[in-house]
C-alpha cells in the first residue's frame, strides 16, 4: 500500500483466490478508513481472480463510497476484466488500464466544479 497526498494505491500480485481475500479485504478496508480523497486498486499484476475476490472489490467499494472516497480499479489483464465484464460490475468497479488512466479519471471525478461522479 502507497499513500501520497490525494490518493492511497492498494497493489495486489499474483493470484487473488480466496485463501488470501480476508488479507485483500484488510488492506483495502485500511486504506479506505485513512480517508484519503481516492483509492486505487491496482490489480495490473493479477493473474487470477476469485469470485470471493470479486466480492471483497465491491465491498471495498462500498464501504469507499459511504465514506465519501472515490474508487478506481487498475488492470487490462482477462484475469481481472473478464469477471468483472461477465458480472455486469463494469459500472461499479470502474477499470482503468494504468495508474496513470486512474489518476487521470480521478482528478476530473474529484474536480470539485464538476457534477458529482458516481463513485
Amino acid at each position: 500500500m502507497t499513500t501520497t497526498g490525494a490518493s492511497t494505491v492498494v497493489t495486489a500480485t499474483g493470484e487473488l483466490d480466496n485463501a488470501i481475500t480476508e488479507r485483500l479485504q484488510e488492506c483495502l478496508i485500511k486504506g479506505i478508513s485513512a480517508r484519503p480523497r481516492a483509492v486505487i486498486m491496482d490489480l495490473s499484476r493479477v493473474s487470477f481472480c476469485s469470485a470471493g475476490a470479486v466480492r471483497v472489490l465491491l465491498t471495498a467499494h462500498s464501504h469507499a463510497r459511504a465514506e465519501g472516497v472515490a474508487c478506481a480499479v487498475v488492470s487490462s489483464h482477462r484475469a481481472v476484466v473478464r469477471p468483472i465484464s461477465a458480472l455486469g460490475l463494469g459500472h461499479l468497479l470502474l477499470l482503468h488500464p494504468d495508474i496513470a488512466a486512474a489518476e487521470g479519471w480521478l482528478s476530473v471525478a474529484l474536480d470539485d466544479s464538476s457534477p458529482a461522479p458516481n463513485f
